[in-house]
């Protein structure tokens, strides 16, 4: 997969097919729900940032877009 976040890639099924750890695995939601994780993309610098959901506020300008997934496991 392409490293510039900036420039639109074909994903591929073959670019998720990695190895991880099962503990990496959610089983059950994060208490208090606001500290579950998230990964925030700052275009501007090619930046990917871990942070809290609880710190979503300070992340989200005008104009910006939120992708959420509500995939479960």
């Amino acid at each position: 997969m392409d490293s510039n976040l900036n420039s639109p890639t074909e994903l591929k099924l073959v670019d998720l097919d990695y190895p991880f750890s099962q503990k990496a695995i959610a089983t059950m939601p994060a208490q208090p729900r606001d500290s579950a994780r998230m990964m925030v993309v700052r275009r501007a610098s090619d930046e990917i940032v871990h942070a809290r959901v609880c710190d979503l506020p300070r992340w989200l300008q005008a104009g910006d877009q939120l992708v959420l997934n509500e995939t479960k496991v």
